[in-house]
């Protein structure tokens, strides 16, 4: 159980008015700390769960950010001799560099959306067995995260929800050593925008401040598993859901939400 009541902050990141290079570089150093924290490794066991279940040809991907958790999973399934889905990235702010060079570096198929998806109306166009939103359901309120399950559902899709950690900023610090290295590393190694971003992180810190402050918001915002669960089964009553938690180093503990058609 959390010790506080979720509260509806803002992000910057959410904010149409926040600078995109330094929207960019928050959302390349969440997807190189979810990669070497251990969170993806700890998912993985719910994730193939579902696969094997659903044995999607393609899974959409919402609120890629700069894709790394999802094409963490699927990497993983392929390592360990498992066939996985191709992978359709997706966001409101559409990162095509990172997905780009993701898809250069990656055995797992990935394909782009450029144009900005909103995951609260789908376009009809897209379309997949399982959809994934993984380290996003925290930025909608519980109204809107009803009507998102509900419109996936609606589609007969399957879902596979995740979030790094419950509501809790002790179990969300677990994520800091990670975090602190990608981002000491993140303007010498990004593809775009290095001096910018070395400028926002080191000699005026607005990207180290407005990240801080987005992660404290992050653990604040989290939706507890029985919540999620509770308004999964009210938006799909035909559905099998289940909801469950992963350890991960140091004292880490993803969440996640699965469903699918009975």
């Amino acid at each position: 159980m959390s010790w506080w009541k979720r509260r509806q902050l803002f992000e910057f990141q959410d904010q149409r008015w926040f600078p995109d290079v330094i929207r960019e570089g928050q959302v390349e150093i969440l997807s190189a700390a979810t990669r070497s924290s251990g969170l993806a490794r700890a998912l993985v066991p719910a994730f193939a769960e579902t696969v094997e279940q659903i044995r999607p040809e393609r899974i959409l991907d919402l609120c890629s950010g700069a894709g790394g958790p999802v094409v963490a999973l699927t990497e993983a399934l392929e390592a360990s001799g498992r066939r996985a889905p191709e992978v359709l990235l997706s966001d409101l702010y559409p990162n095509l560099d990172a997905w780009q060079r993701l898809r250069a570096r990656t055995p797992t198929r990935v394909q782009l959306e450029p144009r900005p998806v909103d995951a609260t109306a789908l376009p009809p166009h897209l379309d997949a067995e399982l959809i994934t939103i993984v380290n996003a359901l925290h930025h909608f309120p519980p109204t809107t995260v009803h009507a998102i399950i509900e419109q996936i559902t609606s589609r007969g899709a399957a879902l596979f929800a995740a979030e790094g950690f419950p509501r809790s900023v002790l179990r969300a610090a677990a994520m800091l050593p990670a975090l602190g290295l990608a981002w000491a590393r993140n303007p010498w190694i990004c593809q775009r925008g290095g001096p910018t971003k070395a400028l926002c992180s080191f000699a005026v810190p607005v990207l180290t401040a407005t990240g801080m402050w987005d992660w404290f918001a992050s653990a604040m915002r989290i939706h507890e598993p029985a919540d999620l669960l509770e308004a999964a089964r009210r938006a799909a009553p035909s559905y099998r859901w289940r909801c469950g938690s992963a350890p991960y180093p140091p004292w880490g503990k993803a969440v996640y939400l699965t469903g699918a058609p009975r």
